[in-house]
């Protein structure tokens, strides 16, 4: 069958059990473990046997024994679920992924097959059609496996997952009210899901107003250098100093806000320097321990495709200028902020 949308995803996981292989990739990291967890629960219920659950991880996979444990019956279970995170399959030899790839699609009815990628990128418009994990993906598609492609939502697409969920807890809200809520938390669905809790909590029943966003909701100071770093490089200078003034306005220091604004900055150096050497995501989460932070480096190899590497090592250098300054100097802490700043926006 084809690729499948999240909707279908969704509406298919609601309406049958799980059935063969599913393939998850794409930007939307917490929609992709969200279906996963929910995959497994409702294969094979939430507390399975290690017979019957079987999870891999992509780097030095032991192929003969996944193979096994895909071809193997379940134990006292209508179905066995063997679950693989971040498959590369351009790792592996011809013979290897082609004994892989049929063992997929020759999947066992008894086996759910599921392969979702948190730290490896694929880009299939952009990727080589020669990649090992393009094929695969175009082999699957081609067959009854079900794979879905989950990209990052916009404040649009997240208001109405916002309106249903409100709805479901007896609330209501505006598109407009729910697209601000969006907005607030950056799109990162993890603090959503946070924030939105804590409102549905204080609300009870009743409307969720944008007096009651601006109450509850914390602009987060990682949210915020995320808004401002955004603004900066799409040299948007008035953005940039209305979120500068947003930051000042909670007195957070300035300290503070230099070093999660460099932290930004050193996340996108990164993600730009292995794009530039040929590693891909999953290997700088490993190099930098960024496993509580996979996000961040999806999305600063996402956001540094048409930047320049040296227009990221001058920002480095102006913000690490700009901290020298914040701890030695007594001049005015927002102006060295603002100056920091506007140096980057005129950078070319």
């Amino acid at each position: 069958m084809p690729f499948i949308d999240e909707s279908a995803l969704r509406k298919q996981m609601k309406s049958s059990e799980p059935s063969g292989v599913y393939y998850l990739f794409g930007q939307d990291i917490y929609s992709i473990e969200r279906y996963v967890n929910a995959l497994i629960n409702k294969a094979v219920g939430k507390t399975p046997s290690d017979f019957n659950l079987n999870k891999y991880e992509g780097k030095a996979l032991p192929l003969s024994k996944l193979l096994d444990d895909i071809e193997s019956l379940p134990v006292f279970a209508d179905r066995k679920c063997v679950v693989i995170n971040d498959l590369n399959a351009d790792d592996l030899t011809k013979p290897d992924f082609d004994a892989l790839k049929k063992q997929l699609i020759d999947t066992p009815v008894t086996t759910v097959v599921i392969i979702y990628q948190t730290a490896l990128e694929i880009d299939l418009k952009r990727g080589k059609k020669s990649s090992n994990n393009i094929k695969l993906i175009n082999a699957l598609a081609k067959t009854s496996a079900n794979v879905c492609q989950l990209m990052t939502k916009t404040p649009q697409d997240l208001a109405k997952q916002i309106i249903r969920s409100a709805q479901k807890n007896n609330c209501s809200i505006s598109f407009e009210n729910a697209r601000y809520l969006a907005e607030m938390t950056l799109s990162n669905q993890m603090l959503l899901a946070n924030e939105i809790t804590k409102i549905f909590a204080y609300v009870g029943e009743g409307e969720i107003t944008e007096d009651i966003i601006d109450m509850l909701v914390a602009k987060q100071i990682d949210a915020s250098s995320f808004a401002l770093a955004n603004a900066i490089v799409a040299k948007n200078a008035s953005k940039a100093m209305e979120t500068l003034d947003d930051l000042f306005y909670q007195r957070i220091e300035a300290v503070v806000i230099l070093s999660a604004l460099s932290m930004v900055y050193i996340d996108l150096y990164r993600a730009k320097s292995a794009a530039i050497n040929g590693i891909d995501p999953a290997q700088v989460i490993e190099d930098y321990s960024y496993y509580a932070r996979r996000f961040a480096v999806t999305n600063s190899f996402r956001d540094t495709r048409k930047m320049e590497i040296d227009q990221l090592r001058k920002s480095i250098s102006i913000l690490a200028k700009a901290d020298s300054q914040l701890k030695s100097s007594r001049s005015d802490q927002r102006t060295i902020l603002e100056k920091a700043i506007t140096e980057m926006l005129i950078l070319r």
